[in-house]
């Protein structure tokens, strides 16, 4: 940050969240939708808008252990990325993550 720096960004967001329980196991499925805004009154390249699709399993067979796998894929619109050398507005990203949480 440099001194008398200043920005302000709107951010808007909703998701739908759907899970369900089945024996040891939640499985989860989640719909995100984005955007963030600069004010100003005009089109800012810094504005973003984008969706992301979470689907998750976790195991919970115990009280002290859960395992969870989880795929996020986010797709995003933002003009900055076209400034940065990128070849389109548009990205998609995949992540998996897999995580054990230790309750005591």
């Amino acid at each position: 940050p440099r001194p008398g720096l200043f920005s302000l960004t709107d951010f808007d967001s909703a998701f739908l969240l759907a899970s369900s329980d089945i024996d040891d196991w939640r499985l989860s499925l989640r719909q995100d939708w984005f955007e963030t805004r600069h004010p100003g009154g005009t089109t800012s390249p810094f504005n973003e808008d984008g969706h992301a699709l979470t689907m998750a399993a976790s195991w919970l067979g115990t009280d002290w252990l859960r395992l969870t796998g989880e795929w996020l894929i986010v797709s995003s619109r933002k003009g900055e990325f076209v400034l940065d050398g990128l070849p389109r507005a548009g990205l998609t990203n995949n992540q998996l993550q897999v995580s054990a949480r230790f309750f005591f």
